[in-house]
């Protein structure tokens, strides 16, 4: 799971379609990935996905919009709430 986030977090993935992807149920998919990372699968993918937006705005030039389409935002307003708060910073 942890191999098809990071190969895939740009895309929409729901705890669902992993459960589905992956022959499980979601709430047995999720404990044990738990068990295995100390995070759930969605707070795994949000941290993948600024560690990997920090990474882009500190070492490009791309614009801020761009670096959230590339990793899996959507919403400007929630690509920007979510940074600030696991950063503190803003994008």
């Amino acid at each position: 799971i942890v191999n098809y986030l990071h190969n895939n977090y740009q895309k929409k993935i729901t705890l669902e379609k992993l459960a589905i992807m992956f022959n499980t149920n979601r709430t047995t998919l999720n404990d044990q990935f738990y068990k295995a990372t100390n995070f759930s699968v969605i707070e795994y993918l949000i941290n993948l996905r600024i560690n990997l937006a920090a990474t882009l705005l500190r070492d490009t030039l791309l614009p801020v919009s761009e670096i959230m389409v590339r990793v899996g935002f959507n919403d400007n307003a929630h690509f920007w709430r979510t940074f600030k708060k696991h950063t503190n910073l803003s994008p």
